[in-house]
């Protein structure tokens, strides 16, 4: 049985694999038919890739989101497509607190402001972290995580996730999306991106909030509509934002898409926006974690 590696970071996950005996291939591997699965990253995998091995029983990816894969072809042919959201939760999860902090304690600003010789203190005095309610959209393996460490600073969670139902635990409190938009002060957002959620957070959505809000996007960056942002950070309804993916990615996360680059220079230029190059869910141990969901998984169906 062979295994096809689209993804060659993953050296470890191969040497796992080739342990429980399994032949791990690339590309290059001529001997079609005798490949049983598939581990990709960020590559695009779809039906006229999957027609080429007529016995595939699965796709492995290396990561959360699976958009990257054909899921319809898959269904169609019985192809089960496993994901590994569980390894990089915790990862994730501290980037999002880690946002939190920077956001709330005006940690960008007032760096800026002494690089331009502004010694400026009172004007940055702010609020403790108990004084605020995060409000959490996805309540998936990142939203717990994120929950769980709030949790620890006494912060009030709330959470909506319109897929689950009866999702309140020690961590959080479900609520619905109504009570969202009344009592949120930082809004993170852990949704999988899909037709469906494409720019979900949009215009509407984002004026839907009573009050000002911080806001953390840390799912994909099709989930948020950047221009709406750049609306509501510069009417002063969102305080700032945290950003660690954008629309404007490509399809592999691999580089910027400039489709509207003045939005993109204001984003850059924006003393409220921290822009990161979708990193949350990339650390050493999160790819430790990754390789050994994905082998789990992967023993229990071959």
């Amino acid at each position: 049985m062979k295994i096809l590696f689209f993804d060659k970071t993953n050296v470890e996950l191969k040497q796992k694999l080739e342990k429980i005996g399994l032949e791990c291939v690339d590309e290059k591997e001529k001997d079609q038919k005798n490949i049983i699965g598939i581990i990709a990253r960020n590559q695009i995998i779809n039906a006229k890739i999957i027609k080429q091995y007529p016995k595939l029983k699965f796709i492995a990816r290396c990561g959360s989101g699976i958009e990257n894969i054909e899921k319809e072809y898959c269904e169609e042919k019985k192809i089960k497509i496993i994901n590994s959201p569980e390894g990089n939760a915790q990862a994730v999860a501290e980037y999002c607190m880690g946002a939190v902090f920077n956001l709330t304690r005006n940690i960008k600003t007032s760096n800026q402001e002494i690089t331009n010789n502004i010694w400026e203190r009172e004007k940055n005095r702010t609020h403790e972290l108990t004084n605020y309610t995060v409000g959490i959209i996805g309540y998936g393996n990142t939203g717990k995580a994120f929950a769980k460490i709030l949790n620890k600073f006494k912060m009030k969670v709330i959470a909506y996730d319109k897929y689950k139902k009866n999702i309140s635990d020690k961590y959080v409190e479900e609520v619905d999306l109504e009570t969202i938009f009344i009592k949120t002060d930082i809004l993170s957002i852990h949704i999988n991106y899909s037709i469906e959620n494409e720019f979900f957070i949009n215009q509407n959505f984002l004026n839907s909030f009573k009050k000002n809000i911080f806001l953390i996007n840390t799912s994909r960056g099709k989930c948020l509509k950047t221009n709406a942002l750049i609306n509501m950070i510069k009417n002063k309804r969102i305080s700032g934002a945290a950003l660690d993916v954008i629309e404007y990615e490509d399809e592999n996360f691999k580089k910027i898409n400039f489709k509207s680059k003045s939005d993109f220079d204001f984003i850059k230029k924006s003393n409220k926006i921290i822009i990161t190059p979708h990193i949350a869910g990339i650390t050493y141990e999160s790819k430790n974690k990754i390789q050994q969901v994905l082998l789990n998984k992967i023993s229990k169906i071959i």
